[in-house]
């Protein structure tokens, strides 16, 4: 009994909280004590063998990250705060935060053309590409420290955006954080380094505790807090892991969950000297065996018990990507069994129930099986869109919602008419301005297993050279923003959507919730008609059959 509610611990460890923090420029010296605190009480996580009065650490990649604090006796007191699947004392708010990219050898003084890298770390692969040269990158950068629109993040922007997601947290804190892959750069095959494996590694190591050094205190129900993971494609040595083999990416897998997951059995361990107090805390939340987290060295997908209402499906989109390329093999139709275990999954929690209220489960992966915003290209192999749209429809009484990131803009897509699903496919922006975007992250309300709103923060980043500080401050939300009722399909169809093509408030709101930029209506694509046809077709059509017959039509 005690084994397995020893197992079973992770899979109902919820929320995450933070006090608010200043935002400042911490590189530079002028962290607040807040910051200072969290980040000596990251490396003693690390660092300090588990004993009296030592801090812990538990961290997870597609799966969790937990930091505890504190003595026994405090450790005790938490426990018993623990209120077993009852939801209590949840704040309703998560953060969402995506595409951090972060790009550790980023140079302000460099220009896009080198990708903000000194010409001497690309100057291989920048030779070969037409308008890149020693000329056109050195010098050319806008001196910002915390980066420019075309490249990916530097460290300062990185911990910027953490620093102001924590400053946003309610009281109470958050009650979980979703990190929705693209922890590394881009183009890391165009860099001159030794080892690109390691050096990806390295990478997603430092975003993972940076962003458990951001959020380590947590106040929620059960005084415990966890951060969740999602794979990005950058995520892998190679991007959209091309040419990518079953058995090399479970060894992949693997390496991620052995550093990442160390101080989860530590603390697992710490934590079963209170075997009694666990047990009335896992009592209704134990899963099935074969769906808890050994799925993720399998094939990068698992599942959480976030709340008494609420589980979390995460996914593994990159084998679905139509940039995913299988090393030898004719493309199989259900990479690593995760497809058949969804359908699975969402059978069973919609058989389990919480205070006579049916569990739903929220979805959640880094490339949305949709369309892009910009080319309007599929993002998904067909067949994997038209399966995964199959059994989601299926089990649409269970879905709560679909979050995704990938495509740096906030943004949203429609179930066919004739779908069951209750709410549409949501896209949030990310922090890596590489595509010209504002850097942003999504604080969502939730409520009984129930999404409500959500809110987008947003930084101008400055285009004309360095600026002192990035203030995140609130771009809009949901409801407010486009007059909605609910985040129901109805709502976002005929209050956003139909009216895009013809009114143009809906469109300048629309144009510039997608890249975060006030003036997206008015320049560049924003400003095409045809662009707008596009966009009016791509949200209401996930398909490129149905979307391109939508842009026919809609030309007549």
């Amino acid at each position: 009994r005690r084994r397995s509610i020893r197992a079973g611990m992770a899979s109902i460890m919820d929320g995450e909280a933070h006090e608010s923090y200043r935002l400042l420029d911490t590189e530079a010296g002028g962290a607040s004590s807040d910051v200072v605190a969290s980040r000596a009480y990251a490396w003693a996580g690390r660092a300090v063998p588990l004993a009296r009065g030592a801090w812990l650490a538990l961290s997870g990649l597609a799966i969790f990250a937990v930091l505890i604090t504190g003595r026994s006796s405090q450790l005790d007191a938490d426990l018993r705060g623990i209120k077993a699947a009852s939801g209590g004392g949840l704040s309703g708010r998560f953060l969402q935060i995506s595409d951090i990219h972060f790009d550790p050898w980023h140079d302000a003084s460099v220009g896009k053309a080198c990708f903000c890298n000194s010409y001497a770390l690309v100057a291989a692969s920048c030779d070969k590409r037409p308008g890149c040269s020693e000329r056109s990158c050195t010098g050319r950068g806008t001196g910002n420290p915390f980066g420019q629109h075309g490249c990916d993040s530097p460290r300062r922007l990185m911990r910027a955006a953490l620093e102001a997601a924590a400053a946003r947290a309610p009281p109470g804190g958050y009650d979980w954080v979703l990190v929705t892959g693209d922890y590394s750069r881009h183009h890391m095959n165009r860099l001159s380094i030794n080892d690109t494996k390691k050096a990806v590694h390295d990478i997603i190591r430092e975003v993972a505790d940076t962003v458990r050094e951001y959020f380590p205190r947590t106040k929620v129900h059960h005084n415990i807090g966890h951060a969740l993971f999602a794979l990005g494609n950058d995520d892998f040595v190679v991007d959209y892991d091309k040419g990518g083999a079953e058995g090399a990416d479970k060894a992949w897998f693997a390496s991620l969950q052995e550093f990442l997951l160390a101080p989860a059995r530590l603390a697992d361990e710490r934590l079963a000297e209170a075997d009694d107090r666990r047990e009335a805390l896992v009592a209704e939340s134990a899963l099935p065996a074969e769906h808890l987290h050994p799925t993720f060295p399998g094939g990068g997908y698992y599942l959480e018990r976030l709340s008494a209402d609420l589980y979390l499906v995460s996914l593994n989109t990159v084998v679905y990507s139509s940039e995913h390329e299988w090393a030898g093999t004719e493309t199989p139709n259900d990479p690593y069994g995760q497809l058949h275990w969804l359908d699975g999954v969402l059978q069973w929690v919609g058989t389990q129930q919480a205070d006579g209220r049916r569990t739903k489960a929220l979805i959640v992966g880094h490339i949305p099986p949709t369309l892009d915003n910009y080319d309007f290209q599929p993002q998904w192999q067909d067949q994997y869109t038209v399966a995964y749209s199959d059994i989601v429809d299926r089990h649409a009484h269970v879905v709560a919602g679909q979050l995704f990131g990938h495509l740096h803009a906030d943004n949203f897509r429609l179930p066919a008419p004739s779908a069951r699903l209750q709410q549409p496919i949501f896209i949030t922006g990310g922090v890596s301005p590489v595509f010209e975007n504002n850097p942003s992250f999504r604080v969502w309300n939730h409520q009984g297993g129930e999404l409500r709103d959500f809110t987008v923060y947003s930084a101008n980043l400055r285009v004309d050279g360095p600026q002192d500080t990035l203030s995140f401050e609130e771009g809009y939300s949901a409801l407010s923003g486009f007059g909605l009722e609910s985040l129901a399909v109805s709502e976002w169809r005929t209050k956003v959507a139909v009216p895009l093509l013809d009114d143009d408030g809906v469109w300048r709101r629309y144009v510039s919730a997608l890249w975060a930029r006030d003036d997206a209506a008015d320049e560049g694509v924003g400003a095409s008609a045809e662009f707008r046809r596009k966009s009016a077709c791509g949200i209401q059509h996930i398909r490129q059959r149905d979307f391109e017959e939508c842009v026919r039509q809609s030309r007549r």
